[in-house]
């Protein structure tokens, strides 16, 4: 199984308004890893970033000298998201795939995007509420869990979280720690 691990950040919630600004993907296969990206990536749209968005993810004009184009991180995207029989794994990723679709089409308008998605704030309902995680956010899931916030809202600590988080959830399901598999399909 080929597993794309990935999170973006980006200047704002709306792909039709903000912009992808970092973005990180691990690629798994058969439960090794295979390749590591992370890229800052030059906003083009700076004046329409929300500042709460760059608060968050640490955006300054220094920490991306050398960030690469929009263009060159289309190009990147694009290929792989091409990766054949592979699953885009992400915390909420419909939310990055928007912003990913939305920078494809810019430049590379007739590639068609299907990818399939694993969402870690499902697992992380279906594993940890059971053992009383109240919120799926990825700041909960940390504090629930005890891990290292230093470098969260970063692509790759983000990225390197879900991917924990991940096996931790698959393994937990695995083990079948509920009473019964209706407690499973309630979560589901």
């Amino acid at each position: 199984m080929k597993l794309l691990f990935l999170d973006t950040e980006t200047t704002g919630l709306s792909a039709d308004r903000h912009e992808i600004i970092e973005y990180a993907a691990i690629l798994y296969e058969n439960d090794q890893e295979v390749l590591r990206v992370e890229q800052k990536v030059k906003p083009l749209h700076i004046s329409t970033a929300h500042p709460k968005a760059l608060q968050i993810n640490g955006y300054s004009p220094e920490k991306w000298r050398g960030a690469i184009t929009q263009e060159q991180a289309a190009k990147e995207l694009s290929e792989l998201l091409k990766i054949e029989d592979v699953i885009m794994v992400g915390h909420n990723p419909r939310f990055d795939l928007r912003f990913i679709k939305k920078l494809l089409l810019k430049y590379y308008p007739d590639q068609e995007v299907k990818i399939g998605l694993i969402d870690t704030k499902s697992l992380a309902l279906s594993a940890l509420a059971p053992i009383g995680l109240k919120s799926s956010s990825m700041d909960n899931i940390r504090l629930f869990l005890g891990w290292d916030f230093a470098g969260s809202h970063t692509a790759l600590k983000d990225t390197e979280d879900v991917i924990k988080l991940f096996y931790l959830c698959r393994k937990e399901i695995a083990t079948e720690s509920w009473k019964n598999k209706m407690d499973l399909i309630e979560y589901t």
